[in-house]
This record gives C-alpha cells, structure tokens and sequence, in this order.
C-alpha cells in the first residue's frame, strides 16, 4: 500500500472511494509479491498492480466487491505449476490477498488518521510502516465490517487444486460469471476496459478457458477478525481507531494493548532493516501473524577513499539502490566529476563519520587504504549501530590494522564484526569486479545468507519475501 501512496491520496483527495488489494502470503517462489498493492476506486479505475497475469481480474472483482459491500475480504488464489509463472510465481503455489475499503472523511470505512500519516510520509520520501495483524493464517471468524456485513474469505483454486473452475457461485464474485455488473469477469460485455472476452488468450480473468490459472471456487468462508491495521508513527488511542477501521467493528478489545505495543515496535524496527517482511509475534500468551509493510529512505552506502575501486563500488552501488557518499579529505580526488550521483564530502573521514547520520541499514566501507586514516575510521566504525563495516586491503594490511586496533582497546567481539579483507573470494581483480565481491558480501550479510551457489543448498530461495528495493520503497 505504500508504495502507491501518492496515487491513494490524490484519490481519495479528489473524492474518490477505494479499495485496496495487498498480498499478504505467498506460498512458492515469488522474489516480490509480499506486501504489493493494487486499488480500485468506485469509478472502476486501477491504480498498480499485484503481480500480472490472470490474477489482477480476480482481485479487481474483489476490490468492487468489497466497494459495494465495505466488508474486508481476504481472498486465497491457487495455481497449478504451468500457471502460476503467469502471476510471478516459479512454481504452483498460493496467494493470500487482503482487501479492504478506504473510504472518504465521515463516510464508511473513513481512513484514520494513522493511516493517512503513514501514506502521506511515504508520500514525502520518509519513513513509513503499517502492520497488518492476522488472525492465525489470514482469516479470523465471524466478525462483522464497518457497516455490519460479513466478512468475505475468498478462496480460489486452479485445476491440480481441487476446485472446479466451472463454479458459478454468484456470491464468490471471483468466478467467470455471466453478471453484467462484473468489470473483470468474462462476459459478453464489449464495454469493459479489463473484462475478459471470448479471447481466450486473456489471462486476466478465471474464465471457461481451461488454460486460466485462477478457478473460482463455491467455497466463500467467514473472514471477519481478519486483518488488523497498526501504524508506526502514532499514539495507541489513534492504533485503536485503525484496528475498529480495518475489520473489527468497535472490538477493539480483541487485539490486547499489549499485542498492539508489541506489533508497533517491531514495525519500527522493520522500517529500520528496510524490509516488508510477515511473522510470527508471541505476547503475554496472545499470538498473531503480521504483515509488517515498510517503505523508508534508500539506505545509505558511504565509501571512505577516492579511489578507482570507490569509482566502481559508487556506481554500482546507486544501482542497487543505495544513497552513496564518497568521503576524502583530499579535495583533488574527491569531485562531483569523478563521482557522478554520489554526495562527496572533503573532510578527514573519522571526523565525519562521527558527525554523519547513520542507522541499522547504513554500509560502510574503507577504501582508504593507509593506515593514518585506517585505524581511527575503522575504530569509530565499530561503535556504531551500522549493517556493514568493511576494510579493503592485503592480510598482511588487514592484520597490522587488528594489531594496532587492539593496542587502543577493541574487544575481540567488535573486532570480528569487520569484513576484512572486504568482500566475498569471486576471483575479482579490476574495479568492477572489485565492487561486485563487495556488494555481494553486503547482501549477503543483509540476508544472513551463506553466499553459497544456490544449486548446493536447500529450502526456499527467497526468504522473508519483499516487495521492495534495499531502501523499502515499493
């Protein structure tokens, strides 16, 4: 949702109703589908995307759906191997998508506040976090929305799932119908924007077409307590009008104080890593699965040394996303010319390295080389709360500068934080290559993943799924 925060507010400041669609559970390989957001508004038109394929006409039938009825639904979709490539999944699998209204001031379903300042610093380039709290796997039972409806719980399967796609079910408004009123759904109405038509080659909506991946299913459950909406930067009597917003009537009580607390620090603390991630939280014997979505500033890459490898490791960086900044103290290599994109600061590094913002995603590296720069910037390094620190030199270098470290009363457990010599062994030689083994340690070490060829481990590739670049802007 917040990565369409821009278009949701211009919307709903224009004076149109919407309806948000977010995937909240993936199962299978899907590199960004966690946490991305398609809405609808009551005009019919569409503002992002889930993820292609035959999907987006399933969910654009839940957006008015839920636009009629203002009842949050959590829809599930099934898909078959040879399907699912289709809607961004390498392999059969499911999605789980959250679906709710967001409705103008004093009408139904208004958006909160909270909310509102989540998406309006999304909006400005700040950071920004909503938690969407489930209830177990993504539905709850037999709660009420804003206006008294039910709940709706989808759920949605393709052929090697066990559901017929021939369903018919007026009430799932997922199924190809012969409903005129459908936007999506396959029928004879030529007018349609985004409907299906006899083209068969449509993937768009679950149609006759036994090559759709996406079936409708009978089976329509009650979703009610479904899905809790929490925001970072607010108070817990604003988090309290939010969590009777999104789906729990005025039972606010269902959700525990204490739970919410916790949720909301570790959305804070999500938005500090910069990734839209779902887990588990335990509190005072209550738990809940959350789908804490984050978006916050690029995270910054500060590289100490102009020098050839900074020039690389500056470019490809900015590639990855990060904010660079090439810091020297000799204003003769450090120019704006030589390092196009970046910040360059002249200043001796350690004394700018105290002074600078830093956070729990910033990355440092030490391409400095000499030893009078070296020891104090590494020193001050190690004291900071920073994702990253690494110093570039041979192992003889690198255990001169342990030595001298150690002589100024570094513990051996700051000492082995420092990725010296920096990087992973790739065999690297120029600059560019150079740059590639850095970055791929900081990957790496973001991940907490081995940097291991993939086709000598096991278990899923994508871990704690994200749908955003390193800075968590969808």
């Amino acid at each position: 949702m917040l990565e369409l925060a821009e278009s949701l507010l211009a919307a709903l400041d224009s004076g149109r109703r919407l309806a948000v669609a977010t995937v909240i559970g993936v199962d299978g390989s899907a590199p960004r589908a966690l946490g991305t957001s398609m809405a609808v508004d009551a005009d019919g038109r569409v503002i992002g995307s889930i993820s292609g394929g035959c999907v987006e006409g399933a969910v654009y039938d839940a957006c008015n759906r839920v636009l009629e009825t203002g009842a949050p639904e959590v829809c599930e979709f099934g898909f078959s191997d040879d399907d699912a490539f289709a809607v961004g999944l390498a392999c059969g699998g499911r999605l789980r998508v959250f679906v709710q209204e967001l409705g103008l001031p004093d009408a139904r379903n208004a958006l909160p506040a909270s909310v509102r300042g989540e998406l309006e610093r999304a909006r400005d380039g700040r950071a920004a976090g909503l938690a969407l709290v489930l209830d177990g796997e993504g539905a709850g039972t037999g709660r009420t929305g804003a206006d008294g409806a039910a709940g709706v719980r989808v759920r949605v399967d393709g052929p090697d799932g066990g559901r017929s796609d021939d369903s018919r079910d007026r009430r799932s408004g997922v199924a190809a119908s012969e409903d005129r009123r459908s936007g999506v759904a396959a029928s004879d109405d030529r007018r349609s924007d985004v409907a299906a038509s006899d083209d068969r080659g449509s993937g768009l909506a679950a149609s006759d077409d036994r090559r759709s991946g996406v079936a409708a299913s009978d089976d329509a459950e009650s979703a009610g307590d479904g899905v809790v909406m929490l925001a970072a930067h607010t108070t817990a009597e604003e988090n309290a009008v939010a969590t009777a917003f999104s789906g729990r009537g005025s039972g606010t009580g269902r959700l525990g104080a204490s739970v919410r607390h916790r949720v909301t620090a570790e959305l804070v603390a999500g938005i500090h890593s910069g990734r839209s991630v779902r887990r588990r939280v335990d509190c005072e014997g209550e738990s809940v699965e959350v789908v804490l979505l984050v978006s916050a500033p690029p995270p910054r890459l500060i590289v100490f040394g102009a020098v050839d490898f900074s020039v690389a490791l500056s470019n490809a960086a900015r590639l990855l996303g990060y904010r660079v900044t090439v810091c020297d103290a000799r204003p003769v290599f450090a120019t704006p010319e030589r390092f196009p994109g970046a910040e360059v600061v002249n200043q001796w590094p350690s004394d700018y390295l105290l002074e600078t913002e830093v956070d729990e995603r910033t990355v440092l590296c030490i391409l400095t080389h000499d030893d009078k720069f070296d020891v104090p910037l590494i020193e001050a390094a190690l004291s900071l709360p920073v994702a990253y620190v690494g110093a570039m030199g041979s192992r003889k270098t690198h255990e001169r500068r342990l030595a001298a470290l150690r002589d100024r009363g570094i513990p051996e457990e700051a000492l082995a934080s420092l990725h010296s010599p920096i990087g992973l062994d790739l065999g690297a030689s120029s600059p560019e290559e150079t740059a590639v083994s850095i970055l791929a340690e900081v990957l790496a070490e973001r991940s907490g993943s081995t940097g291991a060829p993939l086709r000598t481990t096991r278990g899923a590739i994508h871990r704690d799924v994200v749908a955003t670049r390193p800075g968590g802007a969808e």
